[in-house]
């Protein structure tokens, strides 16, 4: 027999319980967001260092061969702090690759992490991702580094990418500027 307390705690119960699910489930929706916005760079929306750190490791941990490439901003000395400077070379960077494979890890740098066996594969995509940029008013130069040739670690295949990196900025201003020759009129 149901009496008038059995239905109140019946409504109650199913009041709490229907309450409580909802805000169980706002909370894990909420959750959800919070991980994603927690490795996307609030600039450019790439994936920041975090999911970078993240996916360096799941490549090392399947032991197949890959390319790292680390690209910073060539400013010649002028502060690249324009966010928009910054998008402008994430959304060139997108169109040239596959965005899952592109990283903002720095104030000024991106990475790529590809799925090639060779340095020289590694060389030609930073040759087309540097040429990406042509245009843009902005330079990229990118380093690379192989894996496991460079290193069998992420600290050690950034530390090969970072050098080649830099070094190749120093090759290209101690280049000599190839004026063309006119000849002298008369």
């Amino acid at each position: 027999m149901l009496s008038a307390s059995t239905v109140i705690r019946l409504v109650t119960f199913v009041a709490v319980g229907a309450v409580t699910g909802y805000f169980a489930a706002e909370g894990r929706r909420a959750n959800a967001e919070l991980t994603v916005l927690a490795e996307r760079d609030a600039v450019t929306g790439l994936p920041n260092t975090r999911a970078f750190e993240r996916a360096i490791g799941e490549r090392l941990a399947g032991q197949q061969a890959f390319v790292l490439l680390v690209g910073a901003l060539d400013t010649d000395g002028a502060p690249a702090e324009s966010s928009s400077l910054v998008n402008l070379v994430a959304e060139r960077l997108i169109r040239a690759l596959e965005p899952e494979d592109l990283a903002r890890i720095g104030h000024q740098e991106f990475a790529v992490l590809a799925s090639l066996p060779r340095a020289e594969d590694a060389r030609r995509l930073a040759a087309h991702l540097e040429r990406a940029l042509v245009g843009s008013g902005v330079g990229v130069t990118f380093g690379w580094a192989t894996f496991p040739q460079d290193g069998d670690n992420a600290l050690s295949l950034n530390r090969a990418a970072e050098e080649r990196l830099y070094a190749r900025r120093v090759i290209s201003r101690n280049e000599p500027t190839v004026v063309p020759f006119a000849a002298p009129a008369g």
